[in-house]
């Protein structure tokens, strides 16, 4: 403060009463108390902003410390996801490159349609190939003929599948007929034209009759080709019903349980060659033994021939003759029986027994 204010606050004060002395006295506690309040705000204020400061600090060095855990955990586990984001990216090129080749597979120019028609096209070649093969061999019998050669041509040709012997033979002699027709075609101006064709026809027919019974012998054994029947005829059963009834119950775990229908199948199946045994045993014996009849289910004997030539051999007696058809039609019975001692179900065919099967043994008793 400078010297002039100095004085003239002194000048003021001199010059002021008592009682103005007092008001400015209060006046200036009041000021005094309002600026204590103040300050007493103010440090109050204070304190509580610290007191957040500090719990704002303490959470957030909690977070911080939470924080820099969850960084340190993801830090672990960044490399394994670079390494399965660059195989997921490997992953999605391979579909990429996969997709690429379907697209490119199902355009009508890809090599791949050709491919999958690839079977056909080897089948017809292995067709025409085999045409061609026994055209080939088959020439060989329309020139003169080599027996050594000529049997060895016939041997390979047999190896060949679906050609029976009927073909073979028919085939052999087609192309010696051919080479006949060429040979007397050649001869046609010939001036012995018939002592020429005798020639060759007799050259020609031994070569071919030498020919013919060197392959073709005369108890040449059949060849012994599956059949339909030798299928029906020859499967076991039994083996038939218990590997069925193997596999239904093994695909009964899954919901595809099918015994009930293989059972009833395969029963149809064993009746019906029960059946068929029965009948052509009971045809033979009423039909081609004519030594009984039976007319409205009513069994007769019918009368049998006793003229015997005077040089002839001895007849049995017709019950003799009976007997024996009966023995064998007994047989025939039995082995229809026996073919189904290894069903598991033999009592299915009892009703055979209770009907036709009972009236046709009646005809044992009767002929006792």
């Amino acid at each position: 403060m400078n010297l002039p204010s100095q004085f003239k606050i002194e000048h003021e004060l001199k010059t002021m009463g008592s009682e103005q002395l007092r008001r400015e006295r209060s006046l200036i506690l009041n000021d005094l108390r309002s600026l204590d309040d103040q300050i007493g705000d103010l440090a109050f204020n204070n304190y509580r902003t610290y007191a957040d400061a500090g719990r704002t600090t303490q959470h957030c060095t909690e977070i911080f410390t939470e924080m820099s855990e969850k960084l340190r955990v993801v830090s672990e586990q960044i490399p394994k996801l670079a390494s399965e984001l660059q195989s997921f990216h490997t992953c999605a090129k391979n579909v990429s490159n996969e997709l690429d080749i379907v697209q490119s597979a199902c355009q009508k120019e890809s090599a791949l349609w050709e491919l999958l028609s690839l079977p056909s096209a080897i089948a017809d070649k292995l067709v025409e190939a085999r045409s061609f093969l026994l055209e080939e061999l088959f020439n060989k019998f329309s020139g003169p003929l080599d027996l050594a050669s000529s049997i060895q041509v016939v041997n390979n040709v047999r190896k060949m599948p679906n050609l029976t012997s009927t073909q073979l033979r028919i085939c052999i002699l087609q192309h010696r007929d051919i080479y006949l027709n060429r040979q007397i075609s050649d001869i046609t101006n010939h001036p012995e034209f018939a002592i020429r064709a005798i020639e060759i026809y007799r050259d020609c027919m031994y070569d071919t009759l030498v020919l013919y019974l060197a392959v073709f012998p005369e108890n040449e054994p059949p060849r012994k080709d599956v059949s339909h029947l030798f299928l029906l005829n020859g499967v076991d059963m039994c083996t038939i019903w218990s590997k069925l009834m193997s596999l239904a119950a093994s695909l009964g775990r899954m919901g595809l349980d099918f015994r009930a229908l293989v059972v009833d199948c395969l029963t149809k199946m064993v009746l019906e060659r029960f059946r068929s045994s029965i009948r052509a045993t009971t045809n033979v014996f009423l039909n081609d033994t004519k030594v009984l009849s039976v007319v409205n289910e009513e069994i007769s004997s019918l009368s049998v021939d006793r003229d015997i030539p005077a040089n002839g051999p001895p007849v049995p007696p017709p019950e003799i003759s009976l007997w024996d058809d009966i023995c064998i039609y007994g047989n025939g019975i039995l082995d229809a029986i026996n073919d189904l001692r290894y069903s598991p179900y033999p009592l299915l065919v009892r009703f055979r027994f209770s009907s036709k099967l009972w009236k046709y043994r009646e005809i044992s008793f009767m002929s006792i």
